[in-house]
């Protein structure tokens, strides 16, 4: 008697590829019981791509050159190992893909910044003229 495949729900999916965000694909794999080839097709769906690596309706995929020194290689080489990563590429694009979905932090946190300077600047004037209110 064969065995039967397991079918997981478009939400089941998301949810493991959300989990990629702060782990590793070793890691997240093991917690939802599936190979890690299996997550790593899972979030090359749930970003449009098909098994090529080319998105829906894209002609080909781009490639991305860096150099790096010595130091920066053994910390890339250090960092990918830990990682587990199925290849170098997936390595790379998941911490491109994490730095880039952090940017709307760091512009929030700028305009934080800002409006804490900017309340900074309102206390003092409101002091300045209290002190000025006061004398009079």
């Amino acid at each position: 008697m064969g065995s039967s495949r397991r079918v997981f729900t478009k939400e089941f999916k998301a949810a493991a590829v959300q989990r990629l965000q702060g782990s590793s694909t070793a890691e997240v794999a093991q917690a939802v019981k599936v190979h890690p080839k299996v997550l790593l097709r899972w979030r090359r769906q749930a970003l449009g791509q098909n098994g090529n690596g080319r998105g829906e309706g894209e002609a080909r995929s781009y490639a991305v050159s860096f150099r790096l020194n010595r130091a920066e290689f053994e910390r890339f080489q250090e960092a990918y190992a830990r990682a587990d990563a199925g290849s170098v590429s997936d390595f790379t694009r998941d911490r491109v893909m994490q730095a880039t979905a952090r940017l709307p932090i760091a512009q929030l946190e700028a305009q934080m910044h800002e409006l804490t300077l900017a309340m900074q600047r309102l206390t003092l004037l409101i002091r300045e003229a209290e002190r000025s209110t006061s004398w009079q």
